[in-house]
Order: structure tokens, then C-alpha cells, then sequence
């Protein structure tokens, strides 16, 4: 069971888990120790399993791919596996090593145009070549592969299994091959559309779904969109007719829209009205009219469309996945509930996890299926199975207060959990923190080379050991896994080992610059003494993978606009002097080297286009390639303007303010935790269950010593934590709808099975 199991074993993303108990109660992981105390003997026999070629344990595989394909939100009348050929690719395509070297030969694909012309790196055009051919031979693989998965390439080429696409993909790559040896310097363009190979993995479904949620937030935008242009003509028209002759920013129409094009994203504000303002003083209306109404009123009339699409997209995108995953809990649940009492009990639920999440621990396991059966029958019924999803987020720890007394260490680790989450103990902490933020600043005022710079080592050991010893006592009184729940724990960690290397670099090269480097990070030691600043801390955390994969799209946005870029600009704007404007001028004692602002090759392309999207002196590059090429040039400039800055960096500004917008208000009511006590669950369990429904090996861990015997406790209480995840924060800011959604869900459920 085992091997079959480890064979359909699948990479599922896991939630960031940001929690922390800091009430007086004493909690320890229990998966993580493997002695402690107790009272009962210790009797313990082996549950019941399944039999490998039984139709109850095919059944639970069957469930458990229900429960997979829930989870990746795919449709089961197009992707459930129907026969036992369609099982074997379905168990290929959804092993770990597969999904990453598929990922891994798309970014190859993505990578490899560092190599090719204009390349950062020269090497022989072969190379490349042969690398392209590689990841070629591998699409038209997975193309079989997916074939053989669906059964046939009538289903495989549906619209909904993106079939369609990635034969058209593999088709215009194969061109791109063929034209690297007839038309290579012609053929660039078609590297835009290698970014679909790393989307399409299941790796890439993260970025994949920004992506299209970024695609879904054009249409409300163009709309404004039009209208801003709109209103930068009329205005154009207005400042020809007014500063024509007397600013040259307004000499032609092409020139006024331009100016005032980039006007409305301030990068040229106040320059572009000095020469009108000169002449005539009431200048200054004309501008504070068009900003006012323009960059107040419409970016901002923008920035609200996004925003209320994207919430749109975000709620309904979260009800389409909730709705999902409890189908899949009740296909799942049909398979393997008996038949009879309409229950699923134990045994049948391991031998579902074991397939579903193969690296899940028993005792974590087994906690969450007694959580779900809160009336503690004989078995879960449809109702209590349906929340799986939320129950597999818990994080479950024993709580040691229904332990009663205990000895030995664990009377020592009690003493040490007590004084670090004592109010002195923190204050006492906070004020060293805030004594070395104080003597960062006082060396920081200094001149590096002064005497109180050179004999400041001593007073930075003192410090580096205070911090050490605090980690050292946190660690042993809550508990390794306890300890680096807590993100502030992460972060004083990361930074202690830092100093560590940094005092090892500096007492070994005598060279202070790495250490120095790490002064300032300390500082952000006082942001855990108020509550604000550490809710804040959680939120950002909770949101850092969302905001990884933003950044990724983001990546993967720039990539056509470089190859493009470096299609139309390559050897250009490099070589430019003084002509293309005082930026570029090569003169000694010159401030410019603009040139550097390139499209030589796709690292300069990047930093360019980053520039490009933060907007300060945006217009400066734009001019210069404007006048080392044609006045077309401006029309990429304006397009990468109106879709990175006004839609995509829009999208990120939306996601942040909803994410925050849900997250804020549970972790103010929280007081101290780092979990949300509302979905949090805690279950008791007594010795006889625990021997009833678990093997020896699986209750070791639990097992505590005392007088050089074993016992088990007679009784037991765990607490499962529910971390601050997005999506249990969107879960209780859609809790009212929630309830609307499970009346539909089961009224179609009801309809489909009658």
C-alpha cells in the first residue's frame, strides 16, 4: 500500500501557517517529541487496515483523486480518470519530480535567451540551439502525455484542458527552431510566447491565475482608459493653441500630447511649465486644472474600477472553489461511506489520507478526523466530512494542562514556557532592544574610522550574547516547533545567525562591512513592541506567497515587452552622445550615462523596464530612444505605461488594500494570538481510543516516562490551531454569503443525485 500510495502521492500547496499561543496555557508539539509522562500502563494493538486488492481500498483512491482534483479546482467530467490507463498518467503528470522537471524545462526555455542574441553571455549559437531543440522534444512529450491522459486527442484538445493552446504554443516554437537556421535575426519575436510554457505547468498555476486575474481587470479599466486619452487630447489641443509660442514642449499637437501625457504621471512636473510660466504668470491654471481633474480624479476613478474588480474576481473566484471542493467531499464521501449507516469511519478515512496527503502525520491525521466528529459516534457523516478543507489547516498542539504534574525537564521547559511569555520577561527584552537600537545610531553618527568605531566589538559581543541566550531560553521553554510559528521568532533567529557570520567574517578577514550591513536590520526589533506594528507584521506575512507570485506575473509580463524592446532598440540608445539629450552626453563630468538604459540584451531590458514602471524621468529614456530611432518608438513606451502601471501595479495595490482589508480586523480582536480562536477547534481523547485507533508506532510520541517506565496518559486534550491564512481571513469576510453558497451547493447536489 505503501508504494501505491507514495506513486500517487501529489505536491499540494500548503497554506502559510503564522501561529503562536501566548496564553498561559502550555502547549508543545507532540509529533515532534518522543517521551514524556503519564499516568495509565501501556497496552497497545494495531488497528485495522484495508486490504490492498479489496474494492474498499480502490475506493479510496478513487476518493482521494476526487478530493485532488477539488483541491486544483479541475472539472470532473473533463479530468477524473476513467479507466486504468488514464490512472497511470494521471499518477505520471501529478508526481512531484514530473511537475518540476516540467517547470524546470520551461524556465530553461525562458532562461536560455540570455545565451541567444543580443546575449548578456556569448556562446556558440549551436548551444542554444540544441537547448531550444531539448525543450522542443519535450512539449511535443507532454503533448503524448496529456493525450494519453484524457484518452483521446478529441478530449485532450476540449477548451477547458487548454489542449488547444499548448498545441498552437508547441507549434510556433517549433517555428521559431526552424528559423534560428533560416531567418535568426528576424525570428526574435517569437520568444514572446515561450512565458506559456512555465504557465502551463502545474507549477506555474499560481502565476497562471494572477495572470488571469490581471487579464479580467482590463475591461472595466479600458473604458477610463479611453476617457484619460481622451482628456489628454482635448487638453493637448487646448495647451497648442495657448503655449505654442511660448513654450516649446507645446510646438506641434504631437509634442503638446506627449508633454502632457507625461505630465499626468508628474515625471516631468514642474519642468515642462517653467518656459510658459516664465513669460506669463498665470500659467500655472492651465496645469493645476488638468492635474487636479486628470491625476486626482481619473487614476484614481481607475485605481477604484480595479479595485472593485478585482474584489469582484477574488469573492467570486473563492465561492467557485468553495463550492468545488465540498462537491468533490461529497463524490469523495459516496465512494467510501458505508453503505449502511451513511458514516465513514476511521479506518476508510486513513486509507483516504494516506493517498490525498501521503505526508501527513498519523497522529495529525487522526486529530482531524476526531475533530470532525464532534458528536463522536461511529463515523463522520456527509456533513462533518465537508469541512476536511478547513480541518486539514489546523495545527494541532497538546495542551499540558491536562497533563497535571510533570518532572524532570519537562518541569524546567513548564518554568521556562511561564517566564518567556511573562510581561517582564518581554519588557525586559524590549528594553535591551531598544538599548542596542540606541547604540546603533550613536555608532552610526560617527565617522567609520573613529576610535569609538574601532573599540565597539566588546559592547557588540555583549549584545550579540544577550540575543543568543534569549533564542536559546524561547527555544527550549516553547519548543523548537512552537518557537519558529512565530514570525518574530523567525526574524530575531535570522538576524542572530547573520551577526553570528558576520562576527565569524569579521573576526577571520578583518573586514566589518558584512556586520555593519546588518546594524540597521535590528532596528526593526521595535516594531514588535506595539500591537499595531505586530499585526501588521502577520498581515504582510500572510500575504507574502500572493504577492510572490505578483511579482512573478510581473516578471513574466516584462518578458514580451523586452524581446519586443530588444527587437526594435538593440545597439541603439547605447551608442547615443549628447543628441538624444544632456542624459547621454559622454562629456567628462557629465551626470547622465542614460545609455545604460538600454535593450542591448534582456538583463538591461529588465532594469529598463523596471524604471519604466516605477515613472520618474520615464520620459528621458522614452526621448532618448525616440531620437536614436523614429517618434514611433513612443507608442511602446505609452503601451507598457498604460498596461503596467495603470493595470497591473493597480491589481497589486487592490490585492494588498482587500487582503488587509480582511486580515486587520480579525488579528485586532485577537488580542496576542497568532491564530483565529473562531476556527479553532479542541479535542479530548482518552488512552483506550488512542490503543483502539492507532498502531504502536504511531502513539510513541506520546508516550511519557516516568520511574524508568512508559505510560500512556489516561486522557489527552489538543488544540488545533487555525493560522492566519488569506484564505480563512476571506472565509470569515464572506461569512455571511458563505451561507448562501451552501444552500445552492446542496439544493444542486440534492437535484443531481435524484
Amino acid at each position: 500500500m505503501a508504494g501505491l500510495n507514495k506513486s500517487l502521492a501529489l505536491s499540494v500547496r500548503a497554506d502559510d501557517t503564522l501561529d503562536e499561543s501566548d496564553d498561559d496555557e502550555l502547549l508543545f508539539n507532540p509529533l515532534n517529541d518522543s517521551v514524556d509522562f503519564g499516568e495509565a500502563p501501556l497496552d497497545l494493538r494495531r488497528s485495522s487496515t484495508l486490504d490492498l486488492e479489496s474494492p474498499s481500498h480502490r475506493n479510496a483512491i478513487e476518493a482521494a483523486i476526487y478530493l485532488i482534483e477539488g483541491e486544483q479546482n479541475e472539472l470532473f467530467e473533463l479530468f477524473h480518470p476513467r479507466t486504468r490507463t488514464q490512472r497511470r498518467y494521471f499518477q505520471l503528470i501529478t508526481r512531484l519530480w514530473f511537475k518540476v522537471l516540467d517547470f524546470s524545462i520551461g524556465l530553461v526555455l525562458l532562461l536560455v535567451v540570455m545565451v541567444e542574441e543580443p546575449a548578456v553571455w556569448t556562446v556558440p549559437e549551436a548551444v542554444s540551439q540544441c537547448i531550444v531543440a531539448g525543450c522542443l522534444g519535450w512539449q511535443l512529450f507532454y503533448a503524448t502525455i496529456m493525450w494519453r491522459r484524457h484518452g483521446s486527442w478529441e478530449q485532450y484538445l476540449t477548451p477547458k484542458t487548454g489542449g488547444k493552446l499548448h498545441v498552437a504554443m508547441t507549434g510556433i516554437l517549433m517555428i521559431e527552431w526552424l528559423c534560428l537556421f533560416i531567418w535568426p535575426s528576424q525570428s526574435r519575436v517569437l520568444r514572446s510566447f515561450r512565458p506559456f510554457f512555465v504557465l502551463r505547468s502545474l507549477l506555474g498555476n499560481g502565476v497562471r491565475r494572477v495572470l488571469r486575474q490581471i487579464a479580467h481587470s482590463v475591461p472595466p479599466v479600458l473604458d477610463i482608459m479611453v476617457l484619460l486619452l481622451f482628456f489628454v487630447a482635448i487638453f493637448a489641443v487646448m495647451g497648442l493653441y495657448i503655449f505654442s509660442n511660448m513654450d516649446r514642449s507645446f510646438k506641434t499637437l504631437d509634442d503638446s500630447f506627449v508633454s502632457l501625457f507625461v505630465t499626468l504621471t508628474t515625471a516631468n512636473f514642474p519642468d515642462v511649465m517653467m518656459e510658459a510660466y516664465h513669460v506669463n504668470h498665470a500659467t500655472p491654471i492651465f496645469f493645476i486644472v488638468y492635474l487636479l481633474f486628470g491625476l486626482y480624479f481619473l487614476q484614481n476613478l481607475m485605481l477604484a474600477a480595479v479595485i472593485d474588480r478585482f474584489s469582484a474576481e477574488e469573492k467570486a473566484k473563492f465561492q467557485k472553489l468553495f463550492k468545488h471542493q465540498r462537491r468533490a467531499c461529497r463524490k469523495a464521501f459516496q465512494l467510501v461511506a458505508d453503505s449502511d449507516l451513511q458514516r465513514l469511519e476511521w479506518p476508510v478515512f486513513k486509507a483516504v489520507m494516506s493517498v490525498y496527503r501521503p505526508r501527513l502525520p498519523a497522529l495529525q491525521c487522526y486529530f482531524v478526523f476526531r475533530g470532525l466528529d464532534v458528536d463522536q459516534r461511529s463515523g463522520l457523516t456527509m456533513d462533518q466530512f465537508l469541512g476536511l478543507t478547513d480541518a486539514l489547516r489546523l495545527e494541532w498542539l497538546q495542551d499540558r494542562t491536562s497533563l497535571g504534574s510533570l518532572g524532570g525537564w519537562h518541569r524546567w521547559q513548564t518554568r521556562l514556557h511561564t517566564m518567556v511569555n511573562s510581561m517582564l520577561y518581554k519588557r525586559v527584552y524590549m528594553g535591551v532592544v531598544l538599548l542596542n537600537s540606541i547604540y546603533i545610531l550613536i555608532l552610526a553618527s560617527y565617522d567609520p574610522d573613529s576610535r569609538i568605531q574601532t573599540s565597539s566589538h566588546a559592547v557588540e559581543m555583549l549584545f550579540f550574547v544577550l540575543f543568543v541566550l534569549d533564542m536559546t531560553v524561547k527555544i527550549a521553554g516553547l519548543g523548537p516547533r512552537l518557537y519558529w510559528t512565530n514570525p518574530w521568532n523567525k526574524f530575531d533567529a535570522a538576524v542572530t545567525t547573520a551577526s553570528l557570520i558576520g562576527l565569524i567574517v569579521q573576526s577571520i578577514a578583518d573586514n566589518q562591512v558584512f556586520y555593519t550591513l546588518l546594524r540597521p536590520f535590528r532596528l526593526l526589533r521595535l516594531l514588535e513592541a506595539r500591537k499595531v506594528y505586530r499585526d501588521l507584521m502577520v498581515a504582510f506575512l500572510s500575504i507574502i506567497p500572493k504577492l510572490m507570485r505578483f511579482a512573478a506575473a510581473l516578471l513574466v509580463v516584462f518578458f514580451p515587452f523586452s524581446i519586443v524592446g530588444m527587437q526594435a532598440f538593440a545597439n541603439t540608445v547605447s551608442k547615443c552622445d549628447a543628441s538624444c539629450g544632456a542624459e547621454y552626453s559622454r562629456e567628462a563630468g557629465s551626470e547622465g550615462w542614460y545609455q545604460l538604459n538600454s535593450f542591448d540584451n534582456i538583463g538591461r531590458s529588465y532594469v529598463t523596464l523596471f524604471e519604466l514602471m516605477i515613472v520618474n524621468n520615464w520620459h528621458l529614456i522614452m526621448e532618448g530612444h525616440v531620437s536614436a530611432t523614429s517618434r514611433v518608438a513612443r507608442l511602446f513606451f505609452f503601451g507598457f505605461y498604460l498596461l503596467n502601471v495603470l493595470v497591473v501595479v493597480n491589481v497589486v495595490i487592490a490585492y494588498v488594500l482587500t487582503a488587509f482589508q480582511a486580515g486587520l480586523p480579525v488579528m485586532q480582536a485577537q488580542n496576542e494570538s497568532r491564530h483565529i480562536d473562531s476556527l479553532s477547534k479542541t479535542v479530548t481523547v482518552t488512552s483506550d481510543e488512542l490503543r483502539r485507533d492507532l498502531d504502536r508506532e504511531e502513539i510513541e510520541s506520546l508516550l511519557f516516562l516516568r520511574s524508568d517506565r512508559l505510560y500512556l496518559p489516561s486522557q489527552l486534550t489538543f488544540r488545533g490551531l487555525h493560522p492566519f491564512t488569506r484564505t480563512a481571513l476571506y472565509g470569515l469576510m464572506f461569512a455571511d454569503d458563505i451561507k448562501d453558497w451552501i444552500a445552492d451547493e446542496t439544493e444542486q447536489w440534492v437535484s443531481e443525485v435524484n
